[in-house]
């Protein structure tokens, strides 16, 4: 059984290699700083998984906590590849490792370095991270110095020199339990690479869930397809249109539609095997021309980007839709057939809490519309719908009145770019309209890029040429032009065209302007839903009621 020491020497030499279809390193600070805290405590921290080939070469990581590591594979024989074990590894690695650019390691977006504190408190966890541009105290060892003997030398004479004597023998004592600590490791000994993968995905099964993704492609290193490649390769290809951030979840999840694989219930073996019975490259090609056929279909409904998206399953399903139509471009019927079902399982929230059993029904219904030209709405889709009361973005409904708000701007531009900011931000991309009001009252929520918020912000604020147009009986040309287009901007974002203005000359807020406008609002985002749902043969509930 290897002491920690030795561990860490075989990774920096590469007789341990990482091969690339780990995960990539996410543990969290609490999890480290306990990972270290238990080796400090002489607690197992568990085995390491490592698989001994002499016939395999696979592609590697090139960093292991950010830091650099051997290229490729040596010529060394048999090769020793981890399976398991990377998260401690790298917590291991980079902790007890020295870099003259401790700015790297805070680039790869984790905190490092980790200090001890040698006058922790007893029962007090001893690791520490130091806040940026502050000095450590005295008390506090770097963690990369305990492996190093000139380092810690270094280190221990300074507490000397400032008279700690106790933290100096402390330090000794620390750099003891951390040489002397043991770490096992259990071999697999086989070639072949079918029997390891599933062993890599069956070990990094139990505990905090691996993304399908990398089960998925650590699969299919058995068949020599690069999955990782092949979906930077569509995040690269999609990013101009905004879908650069899409889910790998729903990319797999197209994959499986298209076989007709169970959404929820398939495993990554499953998808797995038929990728290799159709050919890695030809799978992925189609992928890539009927996601962009997607893309480029909800962009004319006004969802350019996956944080505008209702719901998943909607793109999971005109990407399915678009392999079928063999990637034709739709007609104008094809395209308000499925503009209206889009719409219809947006209001309809028909997809939440759909069972996978019945997602196939709904796309192959969704084909037969498109198709034959019949209604896509689902007959069981309840076509009321509550007026929104509150403004709550991970709601289906919220995102939906967020999109027709998109269509209010008149300007093709400055819409599509509004459209952009909210496929690609979400939530952020709709402000306050008032600061000080509620953020969860719709009517006190608007779509805009910040330069077009502003506008709207200062028409809302005194000014010497609306005062002028509200008491001149003859106002000037400029300052009618003025005034229209002050109208015509606070109407595309559904205020009163003649609202009062919200601060006065001294810039004092005017109470009752703002509730006289954040209540019209309300009446004019009801009445502009009401009328588009009436246009998809939906009405409001509280219409349903009246009648």
């Amino acid at each position: 059984m290897p002491r920690l020491p030795t561990l860490l020497a075989e990774v920096r030499s590469g007789a341990i290699l990482i091969p690339n279809f780990q995960r990539p390193f996410e543990w969290d600070d609490d999890r480290r700083l306990d990972l270290l805290d238990s080796v400090d405590k002489e607690m197992p921290i568990g085995a390491i998984l490592v698989w001994r080939t002499r016939e395999h070469r696979l592609a590697c990581l090139e960093t292991l906590g950010a830091f650099g590591l051997p290229s490729g594979p040596g010529p060394q024989v048999p090769r020793a590849y981890l399976l398991d074990g990377h998260q401690r590894l790298a917590t291991l690695y980079a902790a007890l490792n020295w870099t003259d650019n401790r700015d790297d390691l805070l680039a790869a977006g984790v905190r490092w370095p980790v200090w001890y504190d040698l006058a922790a408190e007893p029962g007090d966890r001893p690791f520490r991270f130091l806040p940026q541009k502050r000095q450590p105290p005295p008390s506090w060892l770097p963690m990369y110095a305990l492996l190093e003997p000139k380092r810690l030398y270094e280190q221990q004479k300074r507490l000397l020199d400032e008279g700690l004597d106790e933290e100096s023998q402390r330090a000794e004592l620390l750099a003891n339990r951390f040489k002397d600590y043991q770490i096992p490791i259990m071999p697999l000994i086989s070639e072949d690479l079918r029997l390891v993968t599933d062993s890599f995905v069956r070990v990094n099964s139990g505990g905090k869930r691996m993304n399908e993704t990398h089960m998925v492609r650590a699969l299919a290193y058995a068949d020599d397809c690069d999955v990782e490649g092949k979906i930077e390769a569509l995040r690269a290809e999609l990013e101009p249109l905004g879908w650069g951030a899409l889910d790998d979840q729903i990319l797999l999840n197209v994959l499986k539609v298209r076989w007709g694989l169970h959404i929820y219930g398939a495993v990554p073996r499953e998808l797995n095997e038929l990728v290799q019975q159709h050919g890695c490259h030809p799978v992925f090609d189609e992928l890539r021309r009927s996601i962009g056929w997607a893309v480029r279909l909800l962009a004319d409904l006004g969802v350019r980007g996956p944080r505008a998206l209702p719901y998943a399953a909607q793109l999971i399903a005109i990407a399915e839709l678009g392999r079928r139509l063999n990637g034709n471009e739709p007609d104008q019927s094809q395209n308000a057939t499925v503009s209206r079902w889009f719409w219809a399982t947006t209001y309809g929230e028909y997809f939440t809490g759909m069972p996978g059993n019945r997602f196939r029904d709904a796309i192959d219904a969704l084909y037969q519309a498109v198709t034959e030209g019949c209604d896509p709405i689902p007959p069981d889709l309840i076509r009321e719908v509550d007026p929104i009361h509150t403004f709550n973005f991970r709601a289906t409904r919220t995102k939906a009145l967020a999109l027709r708000m998109t269509w209010r701007i008149a300007d093709d531009q400055l819409r599509e770019r509004t459209q952009q900011a909210l496929g690609e931000q979400g939530v952020d991309a709709v402000h306050l309209l008032f600061a000080r009001r509620g953020a969860r009252l719709p009517e006190n929520r608007i779509v805009a890029l910040p330069e077009e918020l502003q506008r709207v912000r200062q028409g809302l604020m005194w000014s010497r040429d609306l005062f002028l147009f509200g008491t001149s009986r003859d106002p000037s040309a400029a300052i009618e032009a003025k005034h229209l287009a002050r109208s015509r901007l606070l109407s595309e974002y559904l205020i009163l065209p003649d609202a009062p203005v919200t601060h006065d000359s001294q810039g004092d807020e005017i109470a009752d302007a703002l509730e006289h406008i954040l209540t019209d609002r309300r009446t004019r985002i009801d009445e502009v839903e009401r009328a588009f749902l009436d246009r998809i043969g939906f009405s409001f509930a509280s219409d349903e009621a009246a009648e």
